[in-house]
């Protein structure tokens, strides 16, 4: 942080205060009439991407992948997979996806939130914001410390839309 005298002041901050310091940013930003920022703010706060995917005929997964250090992974101790299920302009059913990590739990109403802002966020799945798509979201084993390997999450991301396409 920089100090009006001009020192620059660090920070240690344990990961179970980083929820506590996030609200106290958040409730400041509103006090101070800020609340656009601070609703941008919360809003990439409880999630992280990990990839996003548009399946295509055949089976085949087209994604994104985002890179994140280790710490930031370790915030958050949720994966879930996403399926987007919409129908393109010749009303033929569509999939998208992404595979992110929060602190939302798997059916918990938070989910949905995150489900609805990753249009917003995702280059890959902004082309679906606005439009009529049904939200299909698979947990996958908690644990903070796992990384999942691109193959494994875009296994488990086929098996959701392979899923949901039967459905």
């Amino acid at each position: 942080m920089s100090l009006h005298s001009g020192k620059t002041v660090e920070l240690t901050v344990g990961l179970l205060q980083i929820e506590l310091l996030v609200s106290v940013m958040i409730h400041s930003l509103n006090n101070a009439g800020m609340k656009e920022l601070a609703l941008r703010l919360s809003s990439i706060l409880d999630f992280l991407p990990l990839y996003d995917v548009d399946c295509n005929a055949g089976g085949n997964l087209e994604y994104d992948s985002y890179d994140h250090p280790a710490w930031k992974r370790e915030l958050f101790t949720h994966n879930l997979a996403v399926i987007y299920r919409y129908n393109d302009e010749d009303g033929k059913a569509q999939f998208s996806g992404t595979m992110i990590k929060t602190r939302a739990k798997p059916g918990a109403e938070g989910v949905e939130a995150v489900t609805r802002r990753l249009l917003d966020f995702s280059p890959r799945l902004k082309k679906i914001a606005g439009m009529p798509c049904q939200v299909f979201v698979s947990a996958l084993p908690s644990d903070k410390q796992k990384t999942f390997t691109p193959d494994a999450c875009m296994q488990v991301l086929y098996q959701l839309q392979q899923k949901v396409e039967k459905t």
